[in-house]
C-alpha cells in the first residue's frame, strides 16, 4: 500500500511540474507568427500570470514544440468561431524585446 501511495504522489507532482497555472478563459484578439521563434496568442484581456512573467498580454507557442500545429489549430478555431480558450502555462520565456512571456503547455477551446 505504501508503494502505491508513493507512486501516486510522485505521479501527481510530476504532472503539475510541467504546467504551472491556468491562463483563465479568454477570447482571442489576434494571432501572430513571429519570425522563427513562436506563434503569439493575444487575448482580449491579459492572461492570468501564475509564473509572474514580465508580461501576460500575450503568450507564445514555441516553433520547437512538437504539438505546435495542434495548439495553433485550436487557437485559430477559437478565433474564427468566437470561442474562448484556456491554457496552462509552463514557465516564462525571454523575448528579444527585453521581457519574458508565458509559454503555452496546452490549450482548450470552450
Amino acid at each position: 500500500m505504501k508503494r502505491v501511495l508513493v507512486f501516486v504522489c510522485l505521479f501527481c507532482t510530476t504532472q503539475f511540474s510541467y504546467a504551472n497555472g491556468s491562463s483563465g478563459w479568454r477570447g482571442i484578439k489576434h494571432i501572430k507568427a513571429e519570425g522563427t521563434m513562436a506563434t503569439l496568442i493575444y487575448p482580449d484581456t491579459a492572461f492570468l500570470n501564475p509564473d509572474n512573467c514580465g508580461r501576460s498580454d500575450f503568450a507564445l507557442i514555441n516553433f520547437t514544440d512538437p504539438a505546435k500545429q495542434d495548439k495553433v489549430s485550436i487557437a485559430l478555431a477559437a478565433f474564427m468561431g468566437g470561442k474562448k480558450i484556456n491554457s496552462w502555462f509552463a514557465g516564462c520565456q525571454d523575448t528579444p524585446w527585453g521581457y519574458s512571456v508565458p509559454v503555452m503547455y496546452n490549450i482548450t477551446i470552450g
